[in-house]
């Protein structure tokens, strides 16, 4: 097995560096650094990250095939069946387990270990938190819950090194809010959002003095039901945009402040409001930016687009139609300029550009003229 090692150079350097040897005391016992991991930067260029892996375990070449004993041993308390496992095999022998290191100091963090399933590290990894998921221990339990399996949520101090366990037993994904403040997840036994800060070690419920649900209403299988899903956080983790069947709701993290109904009419008019990201630059909601929402009618079928004023809570129509599709909404990244589509059985989804909000529009594509 080669013994790979990580080395770093930057402009200016008269060679490479080695900052990461081959058997470094941040690995667990026998890992190393692993030829199937990548090899990046976070964002800010401040954090080198790569891949480590447990020791393979070579074949024994000078045994002849009547010599190698191919027995399965199945156990009631195994996590996942032989079958999954035979399956599955190639990929866990391959498996990588997410490292970093500070190219200035050379300190290395091990990230992953092997009971670690699910990993994120927020903001183009420039976030101190990395929010860690372990459901190694819950595994078996899809045979007759179905997925997603359970997990245990922690949370990792990418500066410290310190783990703190967040949640055990969740049935739902999580998130890191853009400012690494909160988490942020849905759990499908309790049907409900939660939160927990980071600062107060402390867990929120969110959804429950609300006089509507934010499951799927119309969820009909034998299972929990999921969520409608969520907007996104505003800027400084200030509140979360939550979705229910129409509208939008605005909630604290900390539930200091009553939710609020930004779409306010939703559930009257059947319209389903959704909030349009067209900066993929920002990872927050900017309330000082334009604010686009789509609605969809239940009824009509109507499509139309909407702008809101977080200062006044104000939804303003700019473009709506009962006989159109609009979709694929995106602005310039320094103006208002908009461009997107519409379409219908008749109208080909050809791309179309706008100056003034929807007041009036260009057609800047015919890729399908003889439609």
């Amino acid at each position: 097995v080669r013994p790979y090692e990580l080395y770093y150079w930057k402009p200016g350097d008269e060679q490479a560096k080695r900052i990461v040897e081959k058997e470094h005391s941040a690995f667990p016992d026998t890992w190393r650094i692993s030829e199937n991991g990548e090899v990046h930067f976070s964002e800010n260029g401040n954090r080198l990250f790569f891949g480590t892996a447990p020791q393979p375990v070579l074949n024994d070449t000078m045994l002849t095939e009547d010599e190698v004993i191919d027995v399965e041993v199945w156990n009631w308390q195994d996590q996942r069946l032989i079958t999954q496992q035979n399956v599955e095999k190639e990929e866990d022998q391959k498996k990588i387990y997410l490292a970093m290191v500070d190219p200035v100091s050379n300190n290395v963090l091990q990230i992953a270990t092997e009971e670690i399933s699910y990993l994120d590290i927020p903001n183009e990894h420039n976030s101190r938190y990395a929010i860690l998921g372990s459901n190694v221990n819950y595994l078996k339990y899809t045979s007759w819950e179905g997925f997603p399996p359970r997990q245990d949520l922690y949370i990792l101090d990418l500066q410290s090194g310190e783990r703190s366990q967040v949640a055990s037993e969740i049935r739902g994904g999580a998130s890191i809010s853009p400012a690494g403040n909160y988490l942020l997840w849905y759990s499908l036994p309790d049907s409900a959002w939660f939160s927990w800060s980071i600062a107060e070690k402390k867990e929120y419920r969110l959804t429950q003095n609300t006089p509507y649900p934010f499951y799927d209403e119309e969820d009909d299988h034998p299972d929990y039901p999921s969520a409608y899903g969520n907007a996104g956080w505003l800027k400084d983790d200030e509140a979360v945009w939550i979705y229910d069947r129409y509208d939008i709701w605005q909630f604290d993290p900390r539930n200091s402040t009553a939710a609020l109904n930004l779409t306010k009419n939703g559930r009257v008019t059947k319209n389903v409001y959704r909030y349009q990201d067209v900066d993929n630059d920002k990872e927050y909601i900017d309330p000082d930016g334009p604010i686009y929402i789509r609605g969809f009618n239940e009824v009509t079928k109507g499509t139309g687009y909407f702008r809101y004023n977080p200062k006044r809570n104000e939804l303003k129509s700019l473009v709506w139609n009962d006989g159109q599709r609009f979709r694929n909404l995106k602005k310039a990244q320094d103006s208002r300029e908009l461009l997107f589509t519409y379409e219908n059985f008749y109208i080909f989804p050809d791309l179309q550009y706008t100056t003034n909000d929807f007041k009036t529009a260009s057609k800047i594509s015919n890729a399908n003229p003889q439609q």
